[in-house]
């Protein structure tokens, strides 16, 4: 049994009466800024009683016995709980379908390149080149690799090793404005 169910009391095993707990199910609904008040003058308005400025005793009373406030916490969380599941899961799918497609993608590409021998009027390297780099961009970031991967495979040999000397040279500098300070 769940916190936020009908409960029994702990000291005299006594199940929550039908008119309590529908009285906590409605404070509870209210939401993470529930007061009892508001759950006093909900449950008025729908019996057509006027608005109250204070607490009944019996309210508080059965709030109090019943545990209202931590049920309804745990109740707010379970729903948290609930809601961080769901988004998880969609963005899971979503990561699914977008490899999927990026996947196809490539594989038009591909195949494009393929036939341009037999139809080279049809699609220009340049479209299929496109097919494939788009598609691998769609799984690349899919997959959740950095952009700065895709910059660094591009670059040749000697590019790689300008920005190498580049970082150690940044390094070296700020190592010695480093050990310069007091």
């Amino acid at each position: 049994m769940d916190m936020w169910d009908r409960q029994r009391d702990h000291e005299t095993g006594e199940l929550e009466p039908n008119l309590w707990y529908s009285r906590f199910v409605d404070y509870r609904l209210q939401g993470p800024d529930r007061t009892l008040l508001g759950a006093v003058n909900r449950w008025r308005a729908k019996v057509g009683k006027n608005r109250q400025n204070s607490i009944p005793g019996a309210w508080s009373r059965n709030a109090k016995r019943w545990r209202w406030r931590a049920r309804a916490e745990a109740w707010d969380a379970e729903c948290c709980r609930e809601r961080i599941a769901a988004a998880e899961k969609a963005r899971a799918e979503m990561i699914e379908y977008h490899i999927k497609l990026g996947c196809a993608l490539q594989r038009i590409g591909h195949k494009r390149l393929q036939q341009l021998n037999e139809a080279p009027e049809d699609l220009t390297v340049g479209e299929a080149r496109q097919f494939i780099k788009a598609g691998v961009a769609i799984e690349r970031q899919a997959r959740g690799l950095p952009e700065y991967l895709l910059e660094i495979a591009a670059m040749t040999e000697a590019e790689l090793r300008e920005q190498h000397a580049a970082l150690i040279g940044a390094i070296t500098q700020a190592g010695a404005i480093e050990t310069s300070k007091p």
